[in-house]
């Protein structure tokens, strides 16, 4: 049944992600996960990062989000992070748990609105701009 609805789920995603990437293109602090030039993302997450400067970090915005009953997560911890993980052989240069410091997952389900969006962006610019 999923497969039926999967091509419009993702282009419910792509929408929703460039909402948020236009309602953030002038906050400095805020970037939405970069895409790479030759490929065309699902935006199965729509994640955003706060630069490593800012004055307000994830854990505030996910905390002023949850506040309005809106839910949002921190971006998945990197696998040579988890317990189950600890004495596996990692192979790593930093990236993933810079993006683990900065990062967060916004909703993006396919019944998010667009006055859900608006909703959201401006709860988030509430926390980072005071």
């Amino acid at each position: 049944g999923q497969m039926k609805v999967l091509e419009n789920r993702i282009a419910k995603k792509n929408e929703i992600f460039e909402k948020y990437k236009e309602a953030f293109k002038d906050i400095e602090e805020i970037e939405m996960m970069p895409e790479n030039e030759n490929e065309r993302s699902n935006q199965w997450l729509s994640a955003m990062t706060l630069k490593e400067n800012s004055k307000v970090k994830p854990l505030d915005v996910i905390l002023a989000l949850e506040k309005e009953n809106i839910e949002s997560r921190p971006v998945w911890k990197p696998m040579h992070k988890q317990p189950v993980y600890k004495i596996a052989p990692a192979y790593v240069n930093g990236i993933s748990e810079a993006i683990f410091k900065v990062g967060m997952c916004l909703p993006a389900g396919p019944y998010v609105s667009d006055e859900d969006v608006r909703y959201i962006v401006e709860t988030i610019k509430s926390a980072i701009i005071r």
